[in-house]
């Protein structure tokens, strides 16, 4: 009995995994186009049955959110809600949207919410409310609406359904594709029992789920069959829609020693580590060599037992010459629900048969594919180019007359001298330069270079980099942050944040729209060659009052931050608690025109948009008193993506 409701438990969650990965795709277009407007709002129209809102793209995609209802007040955030839609692309003129492409639909009606988006419907049943001040909750958090049925659609063609019975404390799955029906039994009434079924198929993060079931029947609807009754359980709600995903299971690549890294042969007999991503945490895991193919550990098949801390695990194994199908096992407390991960098949040879890769405590020449290093310092001297050799604690690396790249498959500290490029490992990675010239990096975190020749650093993916006696930084495609560890003099190509030492920096800024970031640790007197009217100065947690760029005028002594221009000398004075005195000095080589647009008090690069009931919540003073209900004017009410700190009065003509 247990097997066939595992089987359908199985069969149920491949079937939500597939909506959710459908429906969710639809629904992000629909948050992302949402998130659009809300981080900068345009009112297109404003009456009390219709309220148009656009984002302003400056550039980018045009979103347009239609709501249509009665006695609509956006002020007061009331009126009831009949229907709202969202567009993409399109424009909008007298009053109407033309082009333009439906994302999705919301139409409102007693105790029901319907939404399309994607082909899909999805219907929301309960005591649910309908005015403009619960719009965002729809689109924000739908899985916090007092639900008492959903209904998921596509066409004519009924995919779930799900409702509540049993005075709240029973909830009914219905999967007409799939003829099962799941009547799940909980312990007391919980109300997150629907939550928890929305917030799975919409964002596949909703945390709920914690419901207690205490009975399991599966039927098939087609014939009114039971097929199983379960009773007298302590089973979580979640570990019924979602299971505890059996992990994916892999070879550690320090002992994956063949021809590749990711082959999974190796030449180990034993301490294989076998690592592993999901299970059931805090219960019991075991790894068995599935040595007839049937998926079930038999006699003889275990390999050891490991008890899981956290998602992320690791366990060694010893395994005979061959060839090997190694799967976990793992089941719930009452062993109603078992998962058995897909098999990783590794193979055992020896090092001879591969010839491949090689064990280091010495300092050989190397032309093969993979290096492992020793206790020991190792020194690798690379023989020819190619691919890039994997190297895992290897101390020096030492590069041939062609064009060579490494790559780090462990956190490490590496010095080079020679080499061409260099990828890093996930974790964190350092790299000193021995001889002069350019190198590539990619997830590296720090590059030392020569104190007495020049250095180059070319980003190949975005990042964060640190870096010290280096000359030249030239930027990736992606944004990138730039820190100095030490007194730099560099210069700088398509890096959009720089990160001063707290010596005395000289930059040379050779693209335009870039950032330079001084704190109250590094706010030294740096020179900026080449700084334009693009470029953008980024003073963190040193602002007093409201900021004022003062040209050439003198400090005013007015107890805020202040910034004055002294063009004889090309330097730019800081006064930072307003009291007339110069407490950051900046030269500027190059003569140009500042304003206050050149300067931030924060974070330039961390934008964050706002949900829709904050930002129409500013509205609430907006004077009304000349018919604004039949207004056709355009108000752009967020500026910069900035909220404003006090209640915006705004009146329409």
């Amino acid at each position: 009995m247990d097997d066939l409701l595992n089987d359908s438990l199985s069969a149920v969650r491949r079937y939500l995994n597939q909506l959710d990965s459908q429906v969710q795709t639809s629904w992000n277009q629909l948050v992302t186009a949402v998130d659009q407007i809300t981080s900068r709002i345009v009112f297109k129209q404003l009456s009390k049955t219709q309220i148009v809102l656009q984002s302003n793209p400056s550039g980018g995609e045009l979103y347009s959110l239609i709501i249509n209802g009665s006695n609509l007040s956006i002020a007061f955030m009331t009126g009831r809600i009949d229907s709202a839609r969202l567009y993409r692309g399109g424009s909008f003129s007298n009053g109407t949207l033309t082009g333009g492409t439906l994302l999705g639909q919301i139409s409102f009606s007693t105790n029901q919410i319907v939404l399309t988006t994607g082909g899909y419907t999805l219907t929301l049943s309960g005591s649910l409310p309908n005015t403009v001040a619960d719009l965002e909750t729809v689109f924000d958090a739908p899985e916090t609406l007092p639900l008492s049925a959903i209904r998921l659609s596509q066409g004519n063609n009924e995919l779930f359904r799900a409702s509540l019975a049993g005075d709240g404390r029973q909830l009914v799955l219905s999967f007409p594709t799939l003829d099962r029906q799941f009547n799940l039994t909980t312990q007391a009434v919980a109300a997150s029992l629907l939550s928890t079924v929305v917030g799975q198929l919409l964002t596949d993060g909703y945390s709920g789920g914690d419901a207690i079931l205490t009975q399991i029947q599966v039927s098939t609807p087609s014939n009114n069959q039971e097929l199983v009754n379960r009773s007298n359980l302590q089973v979580k709600l979640a570990d019924i829609l979602t299971g505890f995903d059996a992990p994916l299971l892999d070879l550690a690549t320090v002992d994956d020693n063949g021809p590749s890294s990711s082959d999974h042969i190796t030449s180990q007999t034993s301490g294989l580590t076998i690592s592993g991503s999901g299970g059931r945490i805090k219960a019991p895991l075991w790894l068995f060599d599935d040595q007839n193919g049937n998926g079930v550990m038999d006699t003889g098949e275990e390999l050891t037992t490991t008890m899981l801390a956290s998602s992320s695990w690791r366990s060694d194994i010893a395994l005979t010459i061959g060839t090997h199908s190694i799967r976990s096992r793992q089941s719930d407390d009452n062993g109603v629900i078992q998962t058995t991960s897909d098999p990783l098949t590794i193979v055992v040879t020896t090092a001879e048969a591969m010839g491949i890769r090689y064990r280091l405590n010495n300092a050989p020449a190397i032309t093969g594919r993979s290096v492992v290093g020793s206790s020991k310092s190792d020194t690798v001297t690379l023989m020819s180019s190619g691919t890039p050799l994997t190297v895992v604690a290897i101390e020096k690396i030492v590069g041939s007359s062609a064009v060579d790249a490494i790559r780090l498959d462990l956190a490490a500290s590496v010095t080079t001298s020679g080499v061409e490029t260099v990828l890093g490992s996930t974790g964190t990675d350092s790299l000193t330069l021995l001889s002069a010239g350019q190198v590539a990096v990619s997830d590296v975190e720090s590059v030392t270079g020569t104190s007495t020749a020049t250095d180059r650093v070319v980003l190949l993916t975005a990042g964060h980099l640190a870096t010290k006696a280096i000359e030249t930084v030239l930027g990736s495609s992606g944004s990138d942050t730039l820190t100095l560890m030490a007194a730099s003099k560099l210069l700088v190509t398509g890096v959009e944040k720089i990160i001063g030492s707290s010596a005395s920096d000289t930059i040379t800024l050779s693209s335009s729209q870039e950032t330079i970031v001084f704190t109250l640790n590094n706010r030294s007197n740096d020179t900026l060659n080449n700084f334009g009217t693009n470029d953008l100065l980024v003073f963190k947690d040193m602002q007093v009052g409201q900021f004022a760029y003062l040209g050439s005028a003198a400090f005013s002594g007015s107890r805020r931050s202040e910034a004055r221009m002294v063009t004889a000398k090309n330097q730019l004075q800081i006064d930072l608690d307003g009291n007339k005195t110069v407490d950051m000095q900046l030269t500027l080589p190059k003569v140009v025109r500042l304003s206050e647009a050149n300067f931030s008090w924060s974070d330039s690069n961390k934008r964050s948009s706002v949900a829709l009931g904050r930002v129409l919540s500013t509205m609430a003073t907006i004077d009304h008193s000349s018919d604004p209900f039949s207004v056709h004017s355009t108000i752009e009410l967020l500026q910069n993506n900035s909220i404003p700190s006090a209640p915006v009065l705004l009146t329409l003509p």
